[in-house]
């Protein structure tokens, strides 16, 4: 299910999607500053057994070379240690990982993709993560976007291109926040 053009000119749909969904009470951060081309997005993927689909290099090789989206915390308060509450409650933000070294390492593709193979087993790495959620969303060596079960240590196809990845990510953020507000948790 790989989706992948050589030579064609990748269109980074990230403004787009956040743009559709995104509000006051967000803010994205870019991860990292500078730019990777889509060579050196593609080359950092197959250093790791991983072919990106274009969608995920046009992401990281695009206006943000990977991104963090979080909910305002004036709406929706970070969670404090012994908090108790619904699990959706702690996930607050949504973020890809970075191909440039010059970002923190927690965010960095690469650093990320070592721990996760050698933790994991897996020939995968990820690239997205709902912030508060141990679980990944990764990419394999076809370029498949797989969930990643911290817990089974199993990856489960997606069935989403990376674009409609991070719609139905961003959207679901969204939808978390409403429900916070709704249900007068804040």
């Amino acid at each position: 299910m790989g989706w992948f053009s050589r030579g064609k000119k990748l269109e980074d749909r990230t403004m787009e999607i956040l743009g559709r969904h995104i509000d006051q009470d967000f803010t994205v951060y870019p991860l990292g500053e500078g730019a990777a081309s889509a060579d050196e997005v593609r080359a950092l993927g197959a250093g790791f057994g991983v072919a990106f689909p274009d969608p995920v290099v046009a992401h990281l090789s695009g206006r943000f070379p990977g991104a963090i989206l979080l909910a305002s915390e004036q709406v929706w308060p970070r969670p404090q240690p012994l908090d108790v509450a619904p699990f959706w409650q702690f996930l607050y933000g949504v973020h890809s990982f970075t191909p440039l070294a010059t970002s923190e390492d927690w965010m960095r593709l690469d650093l990320v993709a070592r721990d996760f193979q050698a933790e994991s087993g897996h020939c995968a790495v990820p690239v997205l993560k709902r912030i508060g959620d141990a679980n990944l969303m990764c990419v394999d060596a076809n370029g498949n976007l797989l969930d990643y079960d911290r817990e089974e240590g199993s990856l489960t196809p997606i069935g989403l291109d990376f674009w409609d990845l991070l719609d139905r990510e961003v959207r679901e953020l969204v939808e978390r926040r409403n429900r916070l507000v709704q249900e007068g948790a804040v």
